[in-house]
């Protein structure tokens, strides 16, 4: 009989298998675990390596990601001097040089949306609102609108992409529109379908602080 180890072990590869059913709205998209528990995406290149790599190897395997001291590995092969057995996402990230290890899993992949903040710079919204404009927009069609939940901000698409601030819809075609006093926003629907793990903020005061000064998103690769 298998050890409970290698029992354990063949659980997660199954179970990481059984992620890996193709979703044709995007990419795949993996993020690591940081110490403070939070999720960090890899890049789009970065994320298209490691699927790559999936795709090559099957349902054990590992690969060094190009020009940085980290190996991503996975299903049985999920292991390390820190982690015995591989945990229940299936996937690991090494760091050759001190054997430190983060778990890393595969995220869902959604259609994303993301809003331009007063200096230029592009804000994607997180999972969760992508999720709930992309379910407004199948809904209504090519002109609707939508307030987010819980938050006084709406969006709104196509012919009604208007505001007392936007006469006429942007080149975008979407727009954010603060209910308490009309800031706009531009949105767009992003090329990439990269899933932007880390959580916009939760509470209105957060929303209406990014009216002022946008809070960018790092997807910086850490260790």
């Amino acid at each position: 009989t298998a050890s409970p180890r290698h029992k354990q072990r063949w659980k997660s590869a199954l179970a990481f298998a059984k992620t890996q059913t193709r979703d044709e709205s995007g990419p795949a998209v993996f993020s690591h675990q940081g110490p403070d528990g939070a999720w960090e995406p890899y890049d789009a290149a970065r994320c298209l390596e490691i699927q790559a790599a999936i795709d090559a190897h099957g349902p054990d395997g590992a690969v060094q990601l190009d020009g940085i001291p980290f190996e991503v590995r996975w299903g049985s092969r999920a292991t390390s001097s820190r982690v015995a057995t591989p945990p229940d996402e299936g996937m690991i990230q090494v760091n050759l040089k001190n054997d430190n290890t983060r778990i890393v899993r595969r995220e869902q992949t959604v259609e994303v949306f993301s809003h331009q903040g007063p200096d230029g710079s592009w804000e994607n919204y997180d999972a969760s609102r992508c999720e709930e404009i992309s379910r407004a927009i199948k809904d209504q069609g090519p002109d609707g609108a939508v307030q987010l939940a819980g938050i006084p901000f709406e969006v709104r698409w196509g012919a009604r992409a208007t505001s007392s601030r936007v006469a006429t819809p942007p080149e975008e075609g979407m727009i954010q529109v603060n209910m308490k006093n009309d800031n706009t926003r531009i949105v767009r629907k992003e090329a990439s379908g990269v899933l932007a793990v880390k959580p916009q903020p939760a509470s209105v005061d957060e929303y209406e602080a990014l009216e002022e000064v946008p809070v960018k998103v790092d997807l910086a690769f850490k260790e």
